[in-house]
């Protein structure tokens, strides 16, 4: 009977070995763990760092700016469009009205020596020179008869 309660010292030593395998090993699933905790913690802190980073901001901000120019360059590129569709109205406006176009539609300026223009033959006297601007060309003239007819 009491061989049945003595234990052999090697089963003894395997239960002690087998008890702390098992102490090793829950103490390396807690550290684990406790290491697994730790680094989603930093990773968290990491992340909540970066987004209160002035660099951050910084980026943000640029990234407005950018978008703000182009919207900038874009309207303003359409600003000047408009103004360059009035300019070129104004300037064919200008040119159906230059003394130039009128000319080349077969008019004529008459001046007097003092280059000034004349409208009414009442301006004139027999005798005298004046100029006339053509097209393509001036010519002297002296008049010789004026008519007042109207």
């Amino acid at each position: 009977l009491l061989e049945s309660n003595i234990k052999s010292p090697q089963i003894v030593l395997n239960e002690q070995k087998q008890k702390l395998k098992n102490t090793e090993l829950r103490i390396f699933q807690t550290f684990e763990t406790s290491i697994l905790n730790s680094t989603q913690k930093l990773e968290l802190l990491s992340q909540s760092i970066k987004e209160r980073s002035p660099l951050n901001r910084i980026n943000q901000l640029l990234e407005g700016l950018d978008i703000s120019m182009k919207d900038m360059v874009k309207s303003f590129a359409h600003f000047l469009s408009g103004k360059k569709n009035v300019l070129n109205k104004i300037e064919s406006n200008l040119n159906a009205y230059s003394p130039i176009s009128v000319l080349d539609r077969g008019y004529a300026i008459v001046q007097n020596t003092d280059g000034k223009a004349i409208k009414s033959s009442d301006e004139l006297m027999v005798g005298e020179v004046i100029t006339t601007r053509l097209s393509s060309g001036i010519i002297d003239s002296k008049i010789k008869k004026i008519n007042h007819e109207k």
